[in-house]
């Protein structure tokens, strides 16, 4: 691979969308509480969500993409359970 073309050509993979700051806090959030076993296991989530004093729209856009980002967490780790089982579909 010639890494001196990488950010130079016109396909998206050269040329990824900037990160918002508020997708970098989604997905912060996400891998910070969501995949915490002590915040899962005494259900404090719901009151993290609640203490981030979002309006209802940012909280709609909030928990839309948390959601997107669990499908893709989950279907990363299926994956991996598939490729190390032998299973492979890809």
């Amino acid at each position: 691979m010639d890494w001196s073309t990488v950010g130079k050509g016109d396909h998206p993979a050269q040329n990824p969308p900037k990160i918002s700051k508020f997708d970098r806090f989604v997905l912060d959030f996400y891998y910070r509480y969501t995949r915490n076993p002590f915040i899962m296991q005494n259900q404090l989530l719901g009151e993290m969500v609640k203490s981030l004093n979002l309006n209802n729209e940012e909280l709609r856009v909030f928990m839309t993409k948390i959601g997107l980002i669990q499908q893709m967490d989950e279907s990363i780790e299926e994956t991996k359970q598939r490729k190390e089982s032998g299973d492979s579909k890809d």
